[in-house]
């Protein structure tokens, strides 16, 4: 039996092309969540192709699956052991924490392992090495005071009125023995205790690196991130293996092929500041051509009030003619892109600036982050802008993609 492991939409996407291509059979889909968000999971799973899977199954992890703590740790280990039982194959996209374990439990078996295409982050490590992370000890401290109350009770930082003095006082106890209980679940105690097992639990602190085979949009760019006995190049988004099967309630967009896409995406950002400054960059881009015009396609995650900003923009600046916002948000842009072929793509570091050049090598990408930045000035917190340029410099891998 094959096990097609996924928590993403594009994941699924990715795994049912290669399905597809190679005509896999016999297969299995497990899509792994968290309490946090079933509706996501969900979706996935209404929009897998049963023609493709005997089976879906919906597989739930811890509430917070990448932190340090042994005992979920060890858990997902024991339930990971039933999820493999009768498995031959184990097709999966990411490579770190839980699905390192995974990783290397299906080794360990005798399971062949097969790395597909996520998106950006399959390439995370070809100019950078994986670190892993070591939890410092004041702040597993800080976090077990938090989890058990004690850091909100007013003996701690100061004594102020006599109610809250009893009420603390009577919690007091309770609450010292649960910092020392969540002191020993911390992910500093956690990470000295995995660091010293020899099973399958260790792997949740490297990447996984050895396959059978890699089936990847670039697999040329990850010699030197993973081996693998084969490698072939996964064309997602080829006419022939590639189907949006809800494709009609796009509508008909009036794309043409000198005409811009830009693709949003949802950054810690003030949304006033964020929207004046994508178009004011739209605005730049537009002046290069007479008649074309910009589609704005918005991320499912924008929020509500950053895309109200965006249409007063447009509005104020008297842009109607010259920029289109899509109505639909929850679908491949892929799509858009296969039917109309735009002249040009505008995005920060959204993956399809990656994929559009399987799709059509005419079509012009470009990275337009440090226009941003540039625009946002100190209105950007300094934490995004640590990730947005994180971000996007995974894509300096692709000489296709223009940065500016």
């Amino acid at each position: 039996m094959n096990l097609f492991l996924i928590s993403q939409f594009g994941q699924l996407i990715h795994h049912q092309a290669l399905i597809k291509r190679d005509n896999i059979a016999n297969n299995k889909l497990v899509i792994l969540y968290t309490s946090a968000n079933l509706d996501v999971p969900r979706k996935i799973q209404k929009e897998a192709d049963r023609l493709l899977f005997d089976e879906t199954i919906l597989y739930q992890l811890q509430l917070s699956p990448l932190n340090y703590h042994f005992d979920d740790i060890t858990k997902m280990t024991e339930g990971f052991k039933n999820l493999l039982s009768g498995v031959d194959n184990l097709y999966m996209s990411s490579f770190e924490y839980h699905y390192s374990i995974l990783h290397r439990l299906a080794v360990n078996r005798g399971i062949k392992t097969h790395l597909v295409e996520e998106g950006l982050a399959t390439y995370k490590f070809v100019h950078t090495d994986h670190i892993t992370r070591k939890p410092k000890l004041k702040r597993s401290v800080i976090t077990a005071t938090q989890q058990s109350g004690l850091f909100y009770n007013k003996f701690y930082p100061i004594l102020k009125f006599i109610y809250t003095w009893t009420r603390d006082l009577i919690n007091l106890p309770a609450q010292v023995f649960s910092t020392i209980v969540h002191c020993k679940n911390s992910e500093f105690i956690s990470y000295k205790k995995l660091i010293k097992v020899l099973d399958e639990r260790s792997a949740f602190l490297g990447v996984a690196k050895e396959f059978d085979s890699i089936h990847t949009a670039f697999p040329h760019l990850l010699n030197n991130c993973f081996n693998a006995q084969n490698k072939t190049e996964l064309k997602t988004y080829d006419s022939e293996i590639f189907e949006y099967r809800d494709s009609k309630r796009l509508g008909n967009l009036s794309i043409k092929n000198k005409d811009i896409l830009y693709l949003s995406q949802m950054y810690n950002i003030p949304s006033v500041h964020y929207a004046s400054s994508v178009i004011s960059i739209i605005e730049e881009y537009l002046q290069s051509t007479d008649d074309g015009r910009c589609f704005i396609k918005f991320h499912p995650r924008d929020k509500s009030d950053f895309i109200s900003s965006i249409k007063s923009q447009v509005i104020e600046k008297k842009l109607v003619d010259r920029i289109e916002i899509i109505a639909q948000t929850d679908f491949p842009v892929e799509s858009i892109i296969i039917k109309y072929k735009p002249k040009m793509i505008l995005g920060i570091s959204t993956t399809t600036l990656v994929y559009t050049n399987q799709i059509s090598t005419d079509i012009n990408c470009v990275s337009v982050t440090g226009k941003l930045l540039e625009h946002l000035g100190t209105h950007c917190p300094k934490k995004t802008r640590k990730t947005i340029l994180e971000h996007t410099a995974m894509l300096n891998a692709f000489e296709h993609i223009e940065k500016v």
